[in-house]
């Protein structure tokens, strides 16, 4: 059964407007996600980064188009790049942006 505006109120943890900013938001993919499913993807960003989930919804209500991002592929291409894993990962977590770019063109 997919998200409904209820659902990300409680996943997240905010407010309605909050809440509905993120639903229609053109670049939130997930609403058709249930939310065990849209759960494991936070748990599994979240390993990613070794980030708290709390972490990671911050960066997703910052910039909803995170959450649809391949994190494993960000995190690769951004070390090979800039040859520092941790701080690839300490970067995107200040500004979730900066997982969206193309670090080699950047460079």
């Amino acid at each position: 059964e997919s998200m409904v505006l209820d659902d990300l109120i409680a996943v997240f943890e905010i407010e309605r407007s909050e809440a509905s900013a993120l639903f229609e938001n053109p670049h939130f993919h997930h609403k058709g996600k249930s939310v065990a499913e849209f759960k494991e993807l936070i748990n599994d960003i979240a390993n990613v980064y070794q980030w708290t989930t709390e972490a990671v919804k911050k960066a997703i209500l910052a910039f909803p188009p995170f959450a649809g991002y391949d994190h494993e592929r960000v995190v690769r291409e951004g070390t090979e790049v800039y040859h520092d894993e941790t701080a690839v990962k300490k970067a995107i977590l200040a500004h979730p942006p900066f997982a969206g770019l193309n670090h080699e063109r950047v460079v």
